[in-house]
C-alpha cells in the first residue's frame, strides 16, 4: 500500500509502539495512510508519555518516549497523521507524522489560498 501524500509541514516522523497490547481490532481497521490521530497524555509514565488514539478516542498505542519529549507545550487534540503501514510479522508498523502545536493550529485556521 502506497503512503498518502502528506504536505510539507513543521513536524517530525515517528511510529506507534504497543499496538499488539493496546489496540482493538476495530481500532486497527481505522488505520490507513492519511488517517488523522490524536495524541493525549497517558495515565502514568510521566507528563510526556503520550497515548496515540483514533479520532473516536480508541487507544492504539504509545508514542516513543523520546518523541514525546520533543514536543513543547500542550499536545494538540489532533496532532498526528498516518503516513505508512509497513508489513510486519504480526501487526503492521504504523509510521506517523507528528505536527507541532503551531502548525496544527495553522491547518485549522488558515484561509485557503486562491
Amino acid at each position: 500500500m502506497a503512503p498518502a501524500v502528506v504536505a510539507e509541514a513543521d513536524g517530525f516522523d515517528s511510529y506507534i509502539t504497543g499496538l499488539r497490547a493496546h489496540a482493538t481490532p476495530a481500532a486497527l481497521l481505522r488505520l490507513h495512510p492519511g488517517a488523522m490521530l490524536r495524541l493525549r497524555p497517558g495515565k502514568g509514565g510521566g507528563a510526556r508519555r503520550l497515548e496515540v488514539c483514533t479520532l473516536q478516542g480508541e487507544p492504539l498505542g504509545w508514542l516513543p518516549v523520546e518523541d514525546g519529549l520533543a514536543l513543547d507545550g500542550p499536545v494538540p487534540p489532533c496532532a498526528a497523521q498516518v503516513t505508512a503501514l509497513i508489513p510486519a510479522r504480526l501487526l503492521p508498523r504504523v509510521h506517523i507524522r507528528i505536527f507541532t502545536p503551531a502548525e496544527s493550529w495553522w491547518r485549522e485556521h488558515a484561509a485557503p489560498v486562491i
